[in-house]
């Protein structure tokens, strides 16, 4: 069965771009939940800034936002964020109105193939760390569950934040033959450059995981002892911790109004918490990890579409189980980048589940780390199988 499992790289690839594209039609018509409020938004805008660009007009002033700047501002939004998230994220898909015909057509189509090359990246650095049956397991659920499909069929920014990451985790962890380690390592820091203004406050993660990235690999090449080395970051996390306090707690203020804030709606959930210190973000943190990477839970179904989400959410608890039997696997395959991706899936969701306060508003943000999940956990169902 693994064998004729392991023969579908192909077809899981080629399965995930189909379902998108035979989506397409939802979007269109708005029958796709997410096809509405912020889609129509930044369609309108493509079209604006298409359309300047055919009359010789470069429409991009909009794209900055003047006012004082700081540092938590920038990457947590507020009242100086320099960017324009949905400018930036019009003028990616503005170059399909250049084209004659249906415009927005093309534009859905492209975000397709983004949303299948995300399932190849992630079928890659699964065969790389395992075989091809746990690339192809791990890509399975992006490919073909239903909330990737509606999402990455209709122009939302997720599809691209997926695609960036997992295309720089790729040429991190297992570049192509036909590109030597510093072209890919610089090709992955560009990439990442480039979707960063998409989402601001992942740019504190990214640093992360490129700093543990190197001292993890320098400590590999030096042959360094695991525990001892593991003993030194957590020091140095305390002293970091210690000296930047009061940048972390005015951090946890802004959380905690961006929590505020996405505490509405039906699908809310959490919404009488409140943490206004380091502390109290921290014993709040795992609760809101786990409805961030699981909700709905039982008691918040009310519609049809709660019900298909839920069904997913049981099945990341499946590959959540399963990654305690793989990551210990993928530690010995390459215990470098198995912490990367540790750390930095641990900090990602530590933070979106601080702020994540909304189902819908989850289930479109945690697609950007789950991946993570399903490679460590397909690792492990494979591993279980052949041993």
């Amino acid at each position: 069965m693994i064998r004729r499992f392991s023969s579908g790289p192909d077809a899981v690839v080629g399965v995930a771009l189909l379902l998108r594209l035979f989506a397409i039609p939802l979007s269109l018509l708005q029958i796709n939940p997410y096809s509405t409020a912020d889609v129509i938004g930044f369609t309108r805008r493509a079209a604006r800034i298409g359309t300047g660009f055919q009359n010789g007009e470069i429409l991009i002033g909009a794209l900055y936002r003047g006012g004082e700047t700081t540092l938590i501002s920038f990457f947590l939004g507020g009242g100086g964020a320099t960017f324009s998230v949905s400018e930036y994220w019009a003028l990616w898909i503005s170059p399909f109105w250049l084209l004659p015909g249906p415009s927005i057509i093309y534009a859905h189509i492209g975000v397709a193939l983004l949303g299948a090359l995300a399932v190849y990246n992630i079928y890659a650095i699964g065969r790389y760390y395992h075989s091809s049956a746990a690339g192809v397991l791990a890509a399975l659920p992006v490919a073909v569950y239903p909330s990737y499909i509606l999402i990455q069929s209709t122009l939302l920014r997720e599809v691209a934040m997926i695609a960036g990451i997992t295309t720089a985790a790729h040429l991190l962890i297992c570049p192509p033959r036909q590109l030597s380690r510093p072209v890919s390592t610089v090709g992955a820091i560009l990439v990442l450059m480039v979707i960063a203004p998409l989402r601001p406050e992942n740019v504190p993660l990214y640093l992360l995981t490129l700093a543990i990235s190197a001292v993890t690999m320098t400590l590999q090449h030096l042959d360094a002892d695991w525990r001892t080395s593991g003993a030194i970051a957590v020091g140095a996390v305390a002293v970091i911790g210690i000296v930047g306090a009061d940048l972390l707690q005015s951090a946890i203020d802004r959380l905690g109004r961006i929590h505020e804030l996405r505490a509405t709606g039906r699908t809310a959930y959490l919404t009488g918490v409140e943490f206004n210190t380091i502390a109290e973000a921290i014993q709040f943190g795992p609760v809101g990890v786990v409805y961030f990477l699981y909700s709905p839970m039982p008691w918040m179904i009310g519609t049809g579409p709660d019900v298909v989400i839920a069904l997913q959410a049981i099945g990341n608890i499946a590959f959540t189980i399963a990654v305690l039997w793989g990551i210990r696997y993928a530690f010995r395959r390459a215990p470098a980048t198995t912490i990367t991706l540790s750390v930095g899936f641990l900090a990602a969701v530590g933070l979106y589940g601080v702020v994540s306060a909304n189902v819908g508003t989850s289930v479109r943000h945690r697609q950007m780390f789950l991946w993570i999940v399903y490679l460590f956990g397909a690792i492990g169902v494979v591993q279980q199988f052949r041993s």
